[in-house]
C-alpha cells in the first residue's frame, strides 16, 4: 500500500506595486516560473498615475487578481488589502521591482515547519552580491538591530498570522521590521540561508522609498522614528538610541550637507550611539563591497 502524496500548500502570492509597469511584468513572470506554483496571484496597485493597472494586466486575465487602493497609501495597506482577499493557507510577498528565483516558494515551504513565517537570503541586483545569514531561525532578540535579514520580498507567512497581526498601515517606514517583531513574539521565524530572490538596489533616479528618504530634511525625520518609538520598551534605551541615530544618518555618505543630520543624531541619540551608528555604516559598506556575508 502506498501513501497518498501530500497536498501542495496553497500559497497566495501578493505583489504590491506603484508606477513600475515594466518591472511589475518581470516580477510577475518570476511568480509564474515557480517550481511550486502559487495557488493565486494578486497585484495591488497603489493608485499609479502613469497607467491603468486593469488595462496593463489584461493579458494576465484569469491568472492574476487585480486590486487597486482607493487612495495612495503606505505599502503596508496594499499588503493587508490583498491578504483580506486571499484564500491560500500561506501568503508570500513580492515588491514590484524584485524577482523570485524559480525555487523560492518550494525551498521556503519545505523548511517552514511550525514557524509563523519564513525569511530567506537574497541577491542584490545589479551587483550580484548576496546577503545570507548562517542561521536557521530569526528570534525576537535578534531584531533589536533592525531587520538586516531580508526585505518583504522574502516573507512567507501563514495566513492565520494575519488574524493576529497585520502590517501597521500608519507606518511610512520600517513596517517590515515592526511586523517581524510582532510575529517573532509568537515564535521563532524560520530562515533559509540561501539567496532565493533578487533584490533591486534603489537607483539614483526614479520612484523608490530610498530616494524619498534622501529628500527628507534633518528636521523632518519623525516619520523615520515612528516604528522605533513604537518599540522603545522592547529595544531598551541604548538600542533605541542606536536605531534613532542609524535612521538619522542613513545615506550620510551621499549627502552634500551632512552636518544637519549629524547634529540631529547627536541631539536625539547622544554621542556614543551616533559614533556607533557611523562606525556600523562604514563596516557595512566595506562588507557589501567585498561581497562578504553578514555574521551575528
Amino acid at each position: 500500500m502506498t501513501n497518498a502524496p501530500s497536498p501542495q500548500p496553497k500559497i497566495s502570492a501578493i505583489i504590491a506595486s506603484y508606477n513600475r509597469a515594466d518591472s511589475l511584468k518581470v516580477a510577475l513572470e518570476s511568480v509564474f516560473a515557480q517550481t511550486l506554483p502559487a495557488h493565486e496571484v494578486f497585484v495591488v496597485d497603489d493608485c499609479s498615475p502613469s497607467f491603468d493597472i486593469f488595462e496593463l494586466m489584461r493579458p494576465c486575465e484569469g491568472r492574476v487578481r487585480v486590486l487597486r487602493n482607493e487612495k495612495n497609501s503606505a505599502v503596508g495597506h496594499s499588503r493587508n488589502h490583498a491578504v483580506r482577499h486571499a484564500t491560500g493557507d500561506y501568503v508570500a510577498f513580492l515588491d514590484d521591482d524584485d524577482t523570485w528565483k524559480p525555487e523560492k516558494l518550494e525551498r521556503q515551504m519545505a523548511a517552514m515547519g511550525d514557524a509563523p513565517m519564513s525569511l530567506c537570503g537574497f541577491e542584490r541586483m545589479p551587483d550580484g552580491t548576496t546577503s545570507i545569514w548562517p542561521i536557521d531561525y530569526v528570534r525576537l532578540d535578534m531584531l533589536k538591530r533592525g531587520n538586516p535579514f531580508c526585505p518583504p520580498s522574502g516573507f512567507i507567512c501563514k495566513r492565520s498570522l494575519f488574524d493576529v497581526e497585520q502590517f501597521d498601515e500608519k507606518l511610512r517606514y520600517g513596517e517590515d521590521w515592526d511586523f517581524l517583531i510582532r510575529a517573532a513574539k509568537l515564535g521563532p521565524l524560520r530562515y533559509v540561508p540561501e539567496p532565493l530572490f533578487n533584490y533591486q538596489m534603489p537607483q539614483q533616479a526614479g520612484t523608490s522609498m530610498v530616494n524619498e528618504i534622501k529628500q527628507l530634511e534633518a528636521t523632518k525625520l519623525q516619520v523615520r522614528y515612528d516604528a522605533t518609538d513604537k518599540h522603545r520598551a522592547f529595544l531598551g534605551e541604548y538600542h533605541y538610541k542606536l536605531r534613532v541615530a542609524t535612521s538619522t544618518l542613513a545615506f550620510i555618505g551621499s549627502r552634500n550637507n551632512r552636518m544637519p543630520f549629524i547634529r540631529q543624531a547627536l541631539r536625539k541619540a547622544g554621542l556614543v550611539p551616533t559614533a556607533h551608528a557611523l562606525a556600523n555604516g562604514v563596516v557595512r559598506k566595506v562588507r557589501q563591497k567585498l561581497g562578504a556575508n553578514p555574521r551575528m
